[in-house]
């Protein structure tokens, strides 16, 4: 997978709090990627969408808005969806080229504005919206090849978590810290760099104390520490962490994510945002919401997808067609990634059936 600049990431997050730094966020990543245009689209439970897009994409966004959409059947969501593939997908990679000739949204909406080829990816989020990044090439400039698909994966796990805060806030800049807070509509809470909470949501004081519990420590250091050491990413970036389920209780999902940049405007003296939210099933499939949160690559979500199905190691070197020690491999990353130590934990987390450890060693 391709690397990433840090400058851009920062950029990223601070758009995830100052929703009107995503069109500049997407004009870079469509750069990057050799796109001419880049959108972002916000849908709740009940379909309605919220998005943000490129000035080079607002033609064809805005003439989609203003026609008769739901008449229109986007065969390419639906097979992206249905492949559950923890990455960005090529149209090509979709349809075939007969297909995407003929394809209304394409000569309706993207032909007419010069537009010919597109790159996307899903993000399911465990409140049960779905974000969708869509990036656009000229019709002559031919499509996406691998190499720009490579470079969009690397963002995807920021992309996938600055969206997060955004489609919660409605794509819109809260004005001030406590409006951010309550429009979150989870728990979550400021923290300054002392660890001390700023501000925090009533939402947040009915779940914080199952998450002390948990790590057995009040500080916010005590999350970061954990989550860094299971990541080889850069220490401070965003980082999130699972807390298993129990009979009663839905499994949780920490969300540390650096406040930087302009996002200071609004919460000024602070240095993260930790957000829980709980893991709603089945809309939310947890294998794509873990998947998309601990950074798996698509070879490692479909192994994990697999063993949450009940196939073993030496099953899916076999039906993958890999070596079983590529396979063993990949479930090591997968684990240091999640934070489990066994197999069993591992499957356990990915279903959210498993207590936590607390419960199972008192």
């Amino acid at each position: 997978m391709a690397g990433v600049d840090d400058r851009l990431v920062d950029e990223i997050y601070e758009a995830a709090l100052v929703p009107e730094r995503w069109p500049s966020v997407l004009d870079e990543v469509a750069r990057i990627s050799e796109s001419w245009a880049g959108g972002i689209i916000a849908l709740d439970p009940d379909q309605r969408p919220r998005g943000i897009w490129t000035e080079t994409y607002a033609p064809t966004y805005e003439s989609f808005a203003r026609g008769e959409s739901s008449r229109y059947e986007n065969v390419r969501a639906q097979r992206a969806l249905a492949r559950r593939h923890q990455g960005f997908l090529r149209d090509i990679d979709l349809c075939s080229l007969e297909e995407l000739q003929v394809d209304p949204l394409y000569r309706h909406f993207l032909h007419p504005y010069g537009l010919g080829w597109t790159v996307g990816t899903f993000v399911n989020v465990p409140t049960m919206d779905l974000v969708i990044f869509d990036f656009a090439r000229k019709a002559d400039d031919g499509p996406h090849n691998r190499s720009h698909v490579s470079v969009l994966d690397g963002y995807r796990p920021h992309l996938a978590r600055a969206a997060f805060l955004s489609a919660r806030l409605g794509l819109e800049r809260a004005r001030s810290m406590t409006a951010a807070m309550d429009a979150l509509g989870v728990p979550a809470a400021v923290f300054g760099g002392s660890g001390k909470i700023m501000a925090a949501n009533s939402d947040w004081e009915a779940l914080w104390p199952r998450v002390e519990r948990t790590f057995r420590k009040v500080e916010l250091d005590g999350l970061p520490n954990r989550i860094v050491g299971r990541s080889s990413a850069p220490a401070g970036r965003v980082r999130s962490i699972p807390i298993a389920g129990t009979a009663s209780e839905a499994p949780l999902i920490i969300h540390v994510l650096p406040v930087c940049r302009s996002a200071l405007d609004v919460f000024s003296g602070a240095s993260q945002i930790v957000v829980i939210t709980p893991v709603r099933t089945p809309a939310a499939p947890p294998v794509e919401i873990i998947s998309g949160l601990f950074d798996l690559s698509p070879a490692e979500a479909r192994i994990a997808r697999a063993l949450a199905e009940g196939r073993t190691i030496d099953g899916c070197a076999t039906d993958f067609r890999v070596s079983t020690e590529t396979v063993r491999k990949q479930v090591r990353s997968i684990m240091s990634k999640t934070g489990t130590n066994r197999q069993v934990d591992l499957v356990r987390l990915l279903l959210g059936a498993s207590p936590p450890p607390a419960a199972r060693n008192p």
